[in-house]
């Protein structure tokens, strides 16, 4: 998992983080979390790239095997952004967050910050 500064109250984390998204890259990985520690997490987000930027609120939910019940919200789509996607999936336990990303001419930035863990 990428370095981040980790804030918890009580059950509750936020942790923030900051990666390169590669050109031309097929499933990066962003960061990851232990899907039996937080089977229920809410993840703020922004991709730039382009001098284009993007955010969005993606709500998560797994049962350790699968990840389920995915919920994006999106802000208005950005032309200077394309060929961005997000997905989600477990492995070894954990939820992965990924990105790939087309051939656009350079590379960009998805920032996150993420609450997790309710039961």
């Amino acid at each position: 998992m990428p370095a981040g500064n980790p804030f918890f109250i009580g059950n509750i984390g936020i942790e923030m983080t900051s990666v390169v998204i590669l050109d031309d890259t097929l499933n990066q990985l962003m960061f990851e979390y232990s899907a039996s520690d937080y089977p229920h997490a809410i993840l703020i987000f922004s991709v730039s790239k382009n001098s284009g930027r993007r955010t969005g609120t993606i709500i998560i939910s797994t049962d350790g095997v699968d990840v389920s019940n995915i919920q994006t919200i999106e802000s208005q789509p950005d032309p200077d952004i394309t060929g961005i996607t997000i997905a989600l999936n477990v492995l070894a336990g954990n939820v992965q967050v990924k990105v790939s990303a087309t051939n656009t001419g350079a590379p960009g930035t998805f920032k996150s910050g993420y609450i997790k863990r309710w039961d």
